[in-house]
């Protein structure tokens, strides 16, 4: 299976992964170095979502 990162549009990741539903899957394995660019990309979401939440509440740090 091959996905790509949304924010870098030329990285394609390639990886084997379990379905356990239409919309759930289990990835089983992936290169390390594609491990690492996902792992990133998830850091970045989750803190762009973090500053969001901060910044429609007012919390500006």
């Amino acid at each position: 299976m091959r996905t790509k990162l949304p924010k870098t549009p030329y990285k394609r990741l390639g990886f084997v992964a379990k379905a356990f539903a239409p919309t759930l899957l289990s990835v089983e394995r992936m290169h390390a170095g594609d491990i690492k660019d996902w792992d990133s990309h998830i850091a970045q979401s989750e803190l762009e979502s973090l500053n969001d939440r901060k910044a429609m509440h007012g919390l500006e740090f």
